[in-house]
């Protein structure tokens, strides 16, 4: 069988295919909600 390693690496997305964003840490708290923690910052 193939080790996790491998299987998370075959199966997973390069982080340079991706695209970030900065975020307040508000968005880190799991109490927070609301369409602010969207909005550009």
């Amino acid at each position: 069988g193939k080790e996790a390693a491998e299987i998370a690496a075959d199966g997973s997305v390069p982080a340079d295919k991706f695209i970030w964003h900065a975020v307040t840490r508000a968005v880190g708290n799991v109490k927070n909600q609301g369409a602010e923690l969207i909005q550009p910052i």
